[in-house]
């Protein structure tokens, strides 16, 4: 699938803001229709175009994957692995022996859990005549 990607530039003495290319890439040639009202070109020139009205220095178009290592967001979307201690592990241990022998689900069944916990608070209250 195609990506556009910025590829920051080195800043210069009179930037008013960091320079960037816009790298297009994954492109596989497709049919396209232009507006009736557009200017006629090339689809690099449309692209040149794009790339003139969003700021940027210029564009970059190729079939290639380009892996731009500022760009890359991998390290965001990895799972945070936090370290399970014995006591986490005893506690699991317990909640599973409650909900199987209350006959839920302690992943999904949260309001039948609660429920169940309160009703046999209550029957146990009962039982000991504390209100």
């Amino acid at each position: 699938m195609t990506r556009i990607q910025i590829l920051t530039l080195p800043e210069g003495a009179g930037d008013e803001r960091p320079p960037f290319v816009l790298v297009v890439d994954e492109w596989t040639t497709r049919r396209f229709e232009l507006d009736a009202g557009a200017p006629v070109g090339s689809l690099f020139d449309l692209w040149q175009r794009f790339a003139h009205q969003v700021g940027a220095r210029g564009v970059m178009v190729t079939p290639e994957t380009v892996e731009i290592p500022a760009n890359d967001v991998s390290g965001f979307l990895a799972p945070v692995v936090q370290p399970v201690d014995e006591q986490q592990h005893l506690d699991v241990a317990l909640m599973d022996r409650i909900t199987d022998a209350l006959g839920v689900d302690r992943l999904r069944d949260w309001d039948e859990i609660v429920w169940a916990i309160e009703n046999m608070l209550s029957a146990v209250q009962a039982e000991k005549g504390v209100e």
